[in-house]
């Protein structure tokens, strides 16, 4: 295509991905907050503090406090992932999936 994608990329959303996913600026590490500024963590540290806001959300709020939206750009098996963690593990009625809000314009190519 010459314009540095490869050459199985057709639409600007797999363009966007391709560009973010490889941009040197990408982080490839988790950062948390700490004192108003943004410090590397692990991975573990990150998802603990995932879990304790999810946990206090659930206190103040029930499971209903927690919300899932999505745009149609999740391949079936993140469908399911999603399913699980949300319906099955957290019980929460707020699950969204928008299937007009890509982003992206679509291209009647891909």
């Amino acid at each position: 295509m010459g314009n540095g994608y490869p050459s199985d990329i057709c639409c600007r959303t797999d363009q966007s991905s391709w560009v973010a996913n490889a941009h040197k600026d990408r982080l490839l590490y988790p950062l948390i907050r700490k004192n108003g500024q943004l410090e590397r963590a692990s991975w573990e540290e990150a998802m603990s503090l995932i879990v304790e806001k999810t946990k206090e959300v659930q206190r103040r709020l029930t499971n209903h406090g927690i919300g899932f939206y999505t745009t149609g750009q999740l391949f079936l098996e993140e469908y399911y992932a999603l399913a699980m963690i949300g319906k099955a593990g957290l019980n929460t009625l707020h699950m969204y999936v928008s299937l007009t809000d890509s982003g992206a314009p679509r291209n009647p190519e891909c």
